[in-house]
């Protein structure tokens, strides 16, 4: 956040509170409990990375109890929109332009986003390349290419992105990374499409270690950060905001967010 917007912030914050009669910092109101989800399982690097990040961030601000559980992307929208949830730890945006477009949420205009993203999700391609013969330097480059590709189901970005770039057929979601793997290994597939998180600790298991599979370029990138209900809208929660924030901050430019990470098997940029 920088100095004019966490001015503006603040000073809307000590309006309101100047109104409603609060003082100083010790009247700042902190949740007991924050419920938080995520679109991904909790065993995978991601799921560990963000859980000990958001649990940190949260106990240092001051709450008691942080409860994490995994949900299917699309039930996930809709519960922070229904506030069902009190925050989403790693959110891809699109997906609510696309659910809301399709009806499954109402309205997306409430739900808050964390200021500072806590990471970035590269989608790159893998592909069977022992002579490092293929390189991709965007999704662009499959324009009129007659490569087989894979992408990971519930991946928005590459649900959203893929088609503009891949012939129809030869474009599949899969519900499982080792099934595009096994395909490329059997050279029934060309290319699978996925964040270096979900695939790189995979590659290290013997039956894909020695068998040339390589990260070929990138397809491109998204931004994700922690989003909060909107029952956070409330004039109370605001100074608690502005303290999640600030916590983010520090721990993503001193380091140390990219140390938990690093820890849990998740590569952050």
């Amino acid at each position: 956040m920088n100095f004019i917007k966490r001015s503006l912030l603040l000073l809307s914050v000590f309006l309101i509170y100047s109104h409603a009669g609060f003082s100083n910092a010790e009247n700042i109101f902190i949740p007991e409990k924050i419920d938080a989800g995520i679109a991904i399982k909790l065993n995978t690097p991601t799921g560990k990375a963000m859980t000990a990040i958001w649990s940190t961030v949260f106990k240092r601000v001051g709450v008691k109890n942080f409860n994490v559980d995994a949900y299917p992307g699309k039930r996930l929208s809709k519960m922070l929109a229904d506030n069902d949830i009190d925050f989403d730890m790693w959110r891809v945006r699109i997906y609510d332009f696309i659910l809301l477009k399709q009806g499954v949420i109402k309205k997306i205009e409430q739900i808050i986003k964390v200021p500072e993203w806590n990471g970035m999700n590269g989608f790159e391609l893998f592909a069977k390349d022992p002579e490092k013969k293929i390189k991709i330097d965007s999704g662009k480059d499959l324009i009129n290419t007659e490569y087989k590709v894979d992408y990971l189901d519930g991946h928005v970005w590459a649900w959203y992105w893929l088609p503009r770039w891949v012939k129809p057929q030869n474009l599949h979601s899969v519900r499982e990374a080792r099934q595009s793997l096994n395909r490329i290994l059997l050279d029934r597939l060309d290319l699978y499409c996925a964040s270096e998180n979900t695939v790189l600790h995979l590659l290290k298991e013997k039956k894909y270690k020695d068998a040339g599979i390589r990260k070929v370029g990138s397809a491109g990138v998204t931004y994700l950060t922690g989003w909060f209900s909107g029952k956070f809208r409330n004039s109370k929660y605001l100074p608690f905001l502005i303290k999640v924030t600030d916590e983010v901050s520090k721990m993503r430019h001193s380091g140390e967010a990219v140390d938990i990470a690093s820890k849990n098997g998740f590569k952050m940029n």
